[in-house]
């Protein structure tokens, strides 16, 4: 979605074009994520017949890897205000054959869900949420049952990394960064997250941080799925367009290219007796 108006929640609408390319690299970055943060999903209780709600779930990659762990006996709810997004992830699902997710098009600090769930994961949701983390939070935390689990990641746009550096794709990631931060969002957010979650009276059990390498690098990622966006708000041009796609062109024809891109998560836990 093109369209960078406000929602109820302050979260400006969906920035990326959601083609079948974007969804294949949603889904790529779901599959890193199960093998890369195995560990800390299961501690959190992400496991056979775990209830879970994955808020602002985006196409659905995540939810659907999800929706395998926990099984037949657990479920899963896919929350997003975007409603091609919501599309995308139900089409999703439904090839993937998983029957235990359910859809819901929804603002990410009111679902209107009831309370009791294992694990709420929130994804990529709170750099973009401006002044309603705090909001999203405290939704977050009342959707957990007694001792549940808030599991939390964002990035750190300004501590993006390439090799080798080919300036016009670098100049890509800047601009969609520049984009982002005149839209008032947080993009260095990433290293504060464990110090959200503990202001909101969550026992933090987990902290990390570290680079998720990209290596070839096959595409211009979210940047490029967000160029109409950004030519709507006067950020870049035909010509940006073009030169861009020809440095995608060349990054992607290099075997040797890679893409380092930081990664922070914290997981807290609800006190047993809340």
């Amino acid at each position: 979605m093109s369209d960078e108006s406000n929602s109820e929640s302050g979260i400006t609408a969906y920035a990326l074009r959601i083609s079948d390319a974007e969804v294949e690299r949603y889904q790529l970055m779901a599959r890193r994520a199960v093998r890369a943060e195995a560990e800390v999903w299961a501690e959190c209780g992400i496991g056979p017949g775990a209830r879970i709600v994955d808020l602002g779930c985006g196409p659905g990659a995540v939810s659907v890897e999800m929706a395998r762990l926990v099984g037949a006996a657990g479920a899963v709810v896919g929350v997003d205000q975007d409603a091609p997004s919501l599309a995308a992830a139900e089409e999703l699902g439904r090839r993937a054959g998983v029957g235990n997710v359910e859809w819901v098009h929804a603002d990410a600090a009111d679902t209107g869900l009831p309370s009791g769930f294992d694990v709420v994961m929130v994804r990529h949701v709170l750099v973009h949420a401006g002044s309603q983390i705090n909001a999203i939070i405290g939704h977050a935390i009342a959707l957990l049952r007694p001792g549940g689990c808030l599991y939390v990641m964002d990035g750190d746009a300004a501590a993006l990394r390439f090799d080798p550096v080919d300036v016009d794709f670098a100049d890509l990631y800047a601009r969609y960064a520049e984009f982002h931060a005149r839209a008032g969002k947080a993009l260095a957010l990433g290293p504060q997250l464990g110090s959200i979650l503990r202001a909101a009276g969550l026992e933090v059990i987990h902290r990390h941080g570290g680079y998720e390498v990209v290596s070839p690098v096959l595409g211009g990622g979210g940047p490029w799925a967000a160029r109409d966006a950004m030519v709507a708000a006067g950020m870049a041009t035909p010509d940006d367009l073009a030169r861009w796609q020809r440095a995608i062109e060349r990054v992607a024809a290099d075997p040797g290219s890679a893409l380092f891109a930081p990664r922070f998560a914290a997981a807290g836990r609800k006190a047993a007796s809340a």
